[in-house]
């Protein structure tokens, strides 16, 4: 009986489109609110406050959610400039069987779905730091990072625009900035 989630978690991973900045469930790097609530239906309405201000996230939108057979909560955190990341948390912490177990599945579904890992932490360097393990998988200009769950810490998988896409986007930004600036009109103004 423990096959038919993995199927359904499976199915659900490689049904979804391959786009280069595709993160989870149809979203998008760079969706608006709006966009975000259309694709993930059970979406809270947006908020905001002043501790997500001050960590730079404009927005969040929280959904529920399925994961390998356990209810996780998707977090959708957005800047100014639309969808930044997602990230799924296990709603409870598991005891150390079924977060292997569920660990697992995760990774095996991973690597269907996205080949060999891209990058991971250290082993001996987690275990010295008491730090969770994680693993990363690329996908197009999208990061997907795995940590299993560690202490006090759930289960988590996240989704973000690669750091070299980043890099692209915030000089493409600065090259559109630049292209709309008289700098004759600035330095009029020094």
């Amino acid at each position: 009986m423990k096959v038919k989630p993995f199927a359904y978690f499976i199915l659900a991973l490689i049904g979804q489109q391959c786009q280069a900045q595709e993160f989870w469930h149809g979203t998008n790097y760079g969706d608006s609110t709006q966009q975000v609530l259309a694709k993930i239906p059970g979406a809270s309405k947006p908020q905001t406050s002043e501790r997500l201000r001050s960590n730079g996230i404009a927005h969040l939108i929280d959904a529920p959610t399925e994961l390998a057979g356990r209810n996780f909560h998707a977090s959708l955190q957005f800047s100014s400039s639309g969808l930044e990341k997602v990230i799924l948390i296990a709603d409870e912490l598991l005891s150390e069987q079924e977060a292997n177990a569920t660990h697992e599945v995760i990774i095996k579904a991973m690597k269907i779905r996205y080949g060999n890992l891209t990058k991971a932490a250290d082993p001996g360097r987690s275990v010295l730091d008491d730090k969770p393990f994680w693993m990363m998988w690329s996908s197009g200009d999208t990061d997907i990072v795995v940590v299993p769950q560690h202490h006090a810490d759930k289960l988590m998988v996240a989704y973000t625009l690669s750091d070299r896409r980043k890099e692209k986007a915030n000089a493409d930004a600065a090259k559109s900035y630049s292209k709309r600036i008289n700098p004759k009109a600035v330095a009029g103004s020094l």
